[in-house]
């Protein structure tokens, strides 16, 4: 949606329809606070009168609710697929959760440290795949049962999905412009033969498929 200009540019004089796609950021910028929200949203809309009869296709279904929200009329949804190829599980994973992503609020690392890890078996340990975002979130771990590995490279990432007791993406419904329009690393982790414990909401309604 981002580039709209450009599509618009391409239809002038052709008979076919113009086609945009939605991921989470590119609906979620426009409900942003402040000057860069606005201008987004505003930019948007005159996209959306250029191209009347545009079609958009969304992520997800969350991400589709926003799009109709923002006033266009036309929308479809297409989920995003993903290839994985592991060759073999991670070892020494079998009492491990794991969490992958980035360190910010939403996605909900400090959350589960507070509120879930202390209630589980105390063999239970929480290994942390991501890049450094959040002051805050960073607390999270210092937990002595917390091991954070930094951002791994793919394919380790995928052997750390199929050997972990089950790859944790407890993310928490947080006041903000900002929200998961999909979730690929459910999806990710999932093919990898890993076992996926999801919120259920935005976009991991439609990534996740409760015992599937």
């Amino acid at each position: 949606m981002a580039i709209w200009p450009l599509v618009w540019a391409a239809w002038l004089g052709s008979s076919a329809r113009p086609v945009l796609t939605a991921h989470g950021t590119d609906i979620g910028l426009a409900s942003r606070p402040g000057l860069v929200g606005r201008l987004y949203a505003a930019y948007l809309r005159i996209g959306r009168r250029l191209l009347p009869n545009a079609r958009v296709v969304a992520n997800s279904s969350a991400t589709e609710a926003r799009v109709r929200a923002a006033g266009f009329a036309h929308t479809g949804i297409a989920p995003l697929g993903c290839r994985v190829s592991v060759d073999a599980p991670q070892t020494g994973l079998e009492r491990t959760l794991l969490f992958a992503g980035r360190l910010v609020e939403r996605i909900g690392l400090s959350w589960f440290v507070t509120e879930v890890l202390p209630k589980l078996p105390e063999d239970i340990r929480l290994s942390v795949a991501g890049t450094h975002w959040d002051e805050d979130e960073n607390l999270a771990l210092k937990d002595p049962r917390v091991d954070f590995l930094g951002p791994l490279p793919q394919k380790e990432l995928w052997r750390h999905m199929a050997g972990a007791l089950a790859v944790v993406v407890p993310n928490v419904r947080k006041v903000t412009y900002q929200f998961e329009g999909f979730g690929l690393t459910a999806s990710e982790a999932a093919a990898a033969g890993g076992i996926v414990l999801a919120s259920n909401l935005d976009g991991y309604k439609t990534s996740v498929i409760n015992g599937e």
